[in-house]
């Protein structure tokens, strides 16, 4: 699907208030770095592997620690933002909603199923027992924000936006964290489907930077 133009103008604004923001904030003199004593101190050991790839360590340390701002910058405003205009969606907060109890004790019951091994991840499953569980008595849900959040005539989508190579830790609570939410969406548009999706920047598995 193209890209319109409008949405290509707003994109290449967005990208330019990244690169504003961080030639402002360039590291012109590193002497003015005093928070990073320990780092240095450190990086001293690995002289002889730094010989002929690192010129100044302090020049170094500065601008590894610029570098940790632009990532911040991507993941927190870059990605998302650019994300809102591709599918003219927006950040939305899910606060004081409420969700079936059988909801949760279905979705207890597809974690522990998961974490076991006795079931296979399921989309369609896990929607099915949700679903059919949306009756009886209600209690609160837990607050949720979506990343990323627009809907169709027949489709309410949500995306979490993630950096890639999440570790499985993290996407343990976020499999339970948006299988309520998806309860909880369900329950808000009971006529519509609900898709609810991890959105990465790019894969790193790709043979091609944008593959």
């Amino acid at each position: 699907m193209a890209i319109s133009n409008r949405k290509k103008e707003q994109i290449a604004h967005n990208v330019i208030k990244v690169l504003y923001s961080r030639f402002l904030s360039f590291p012109d003199n590193a002497s003015n770095n005093r928070n990073a004593p320990f780092h240095i101190a450190f990086l001293n050991a690995f002289v002889d592997k730094l010989h002929g790839r690192v010129q100044n360590i302090p020049d170094y340390i500065s601008l590894s620690s610029w570098l940790h701002g632009l990532n911040t910058s991507l993941g927190q405003s870059f990605f998302e933002t650019t994300a809102h205009i591709l599918c003219d969606g927006e950040k939305r907060d899910f606060k004081n909603k409420q969700i079936y109890s059988k909801q949760v004790s279905a979705i207890a019951d597809i974690m522990i199923d998961l974490k076991n091994g006795t079931q296979m991840p399921s989309v369609m499953r896990e929607d099915r027992l949700i679903e059919n569980e949306a009756n009886g008595i209600l209690q609160n849900a837990s607050n949720f924000t979506a990343d990323c959040f627009f809907e169709t005539d027949n489709e309410v989508v949500a995306i979490e936006l993630k950096s890639v190579r999440p570790n499985s830790g993290e996407i343990r609570g976020e499999k339970q964290k948006i299988l309520q939410s998806k309860a909880v969406l369900k329950n808000l548009y009971p006529n519509k489907t609900i898709k609810y999706f991890f959105g990465f920047p790019f894969d790193p598995t790709s043979e091609t930077d944008i593959g």
